[in-house]
């Protein structure tokens, strides 16, 4: 059945002959998820994955999505609405060049840099902004109330008024400029502080706008008030950020008439528009708290053993409970959960993904009542998960084997383990790219026609989002990044297939220095590979010997933390291949 407001857009379209209606899974800060009542997309599409651009034109609705959502995207879309597949159907940039004059979106849920790689190339392409009519029947664009929280100051090295001025001083200009800072987790960074607005990331919503005038330096901190509570907001003061509501940055960074430095894939395009100059540049936050200090590896490796203990206890469990107590996808993710708040988790890093059999092959499966698996004695259980915690932030996938599995599945399960190892292993000079790692891991799986539609490896925060750049290992990345010591990544490479089952083997590795000139990775995740999977025919002497260590490894920091039935159970999954 036809969605009524899909409906209303497309007669609104006839009506003022606008081509078409645009919309991005997006919020006011160009952040990659979204507080719920900014979900325009699944409420008008009923698609719920995190990357979607939808294109309503008057006969045709039209969404893009990526490798991750192909199959998810298949069973949700109607039948009405025509999927584009990012990577192998044309692509959203050369449709709009080649049949759309005019559009309409919302300017404030628009990245700048989008919007102008559509006007360069359709120079004559008429932008219209829609927010208005859209607030007709989608009145939801709120900011939320919930209260932010500072970090203990034993966490950090650096406050936010040494930061904040850090980051205005990065910019090499003697004249009058200011910066505008719209990311929400370089806010969080900048500020020591962390909220509760989108799920699963510890972000609050607001804008920083730093200012150097006649060489006086000022911070400003654009925030609902009622999000702050009387001690916070002393704190900051105390540390001169000064204090405005959120949405008086639309008329502030009007009146401001010298540059402004912002980053274009950050910031919407309502508040470019209003900029009388402008530069957009990648922001010192951003190239900085993507290298981690020593606190901060010192803390994550902390955050990694409490999650492993987790994570060993819960395949643990699985593996006991088979048959013997009634096992579902949202049941084991529950427990999960569970097992990771009783080691100091505050919140998900993202939902659960616990993919069995053929739900595996979903990449970003997300089991629902009507999806959700019973988990019986067969097959593959793919489980991709991950916690904050007040020192840092994981994100791990562990594939088990569930019972007898065929001679094909330990084939396809070893190769995809095969392909993880062989990144984990690399070791490269000091100006190899993230782009270019990709091919290590790729090259196992490519040699026998074999591939997946998602990158390798993202970067992680720390206490932050759990996908954070700039470095991201993907052959096809359009501005590679130079690995550097303390950059964190994961190593997930996988394979799907269709109405079957998933495989995914996912670390996260910290980049560091091997020596002078050579760089490498250490594990930071502990927990083991399902052995019961492994055809040792398929690895090579190195890639068993890094196993067999990397395995001793995580005995040797995990076992004291379990139960003795545990503790024989783990010495027994990490035993020599």
């Amino acid at each position: 059945m036809e969605n009524d407001k899909i409906i209303l857009l497309q007669n609104y379209l006839k009506k003022t002959q606008i081509d078409a209606f645009i919309f991005f899974l997006c919020d006011d800060h160009g952040s990659e998820y979204i507080n719920d009542s900014f979900k325009i997309i699944p409420y008008l599409t009923n698609f719920t994955g995190s990357n979607a651009t939808l294109l309503v034109l008057q006969n045709e609705i039209l969404l893009w999505t990526d490798g991750r959502y192909f199959l998810q995207a298949k069973k949700q879309l109607a039948n009405n609405i025509i999927l584009m597949k990012i990577g192998i159907d044309q692509n959203i940039e050369e449709y709009i060049k080649d049949n759309i004059n005019s559009l309409f979106f919302d300017f404030k849920t628009a990245k700048t840099n989008i919007i102008l790689h559509f006007k360069k190339l359709k120079p004559k392409l008429i932008l219209k902004d829609a927010s208005l009519f859209i607030k007709t029947f989608w009145s939801k664009n709120i900011v939320p109330n919930k209260k932010i929280f500072l970090l203990p100051n034993n966490i950090y090295l650096q406050n936010a008024h040494e930061k904040c001025h850090k980051t205005l001083n990065h910019i090499k200009n003697n004249g009058n400029y200011a910066i505008l800072v719209s990311a929400l987790d370089d806010i969080a960074y900048l500020l020591n502080a962390r909220g509760h607005d989108i799920k699963y990331n510890p972000v609050f919503m607001a804008f920083l706008f730093l200012t150097k005038v006649d060489n006086i330096e000022h911070y400003i901190l654009y925030i609902k008030k009622n999000k702050l509570t009387d001690d916070i907001k002393k704190s900051l003061q105390d540390l001169n950020i000064i204090i405005k509501p959120y949405f008086q940055i639309y008329r502030d960074v009007a009146k401001f008439k010298d540059i402004i430095y912002f980053d274009s894939d950050k910031t919407n395009f309502k508040l470019y528009s209003l900029m009388t100059k402008k530069k957009s540049v990648i922001l010192y936050p951003t190239l900085t708290k993507c290298i981690k200090n020593n606190l901060d590896i010192k803390e994550t490796k902390k955050t990694h053993l409490y999650d492993a203990i987790a994570m060993c206890k819960f395949i643990y469990y699985i593996k006991h409970n088979l048959n013997k107590k009634q096992l579902t996808e949202l049941s084991v993710a529950k427990k999960l959960e569970h097992l990771r708040k009783k080691q100091g988790a505050f919140e998900l890093s993202f939902a659960t993904i616990v993919g069995y059999k053929e739900n595996g092959a979903i990449v970003h499966y997300s089991a629902t009542k009507e999806t959700n698996l019973k988990i019986n004695n067969e097959s593959f259980l793919l489980v991709d998960s991950g916690g904050q915690y007040f020192y840092g932030t994981t994100d791990i996938t562990r594939t088990l084997a569930l019972g007898k599995i065929t001679k094909e599945m330990k084939f396809y399960f070893t190769l995809a383990l095969k392909a993880h190892i062989d990144l984990a292993m690399a070791t490269f000079d000091n100006k190899t790219t993230d782009a270019s790692l990709d091919l290590i891991a790729r090259k196992p799986l490519w040699e026998h026609n074999l591939d997946y539609n998602h990158g390798t490896g993202h970067g992680i925060g720390h206490m932050l989002n759990v996908h954070e750049g700039p470095q991201s290992i993907r052959y096809n990345k359009q501005k590679p990044t130079i690995m550097k010591k303390g950059m964190i990544t994961s190593d997930e490479p996988g394979l799907y297939f269709e109405n079957l089952y998933g495989i995914r083997h996912e670390n996260e590795l910290l980049c560091v220095k091997i020596n002078k000139n050579q760089l490498g990775f250490e594990p930071l995740t502990y927990v083991p590979f399902d052995i019961s999977a492994i055809d040792k025919t398929i690895l090579n002497e190195n890639e068993i010997n890094y196993l067999n260590n990397y395995h001793q490894m995580v005995y040797k920091k995990v076992s004291k933390y379990l139960t003795k039935k545990e503790r024989k159970y783990l010495k027994d999954i990490t035993k020599e291949i």
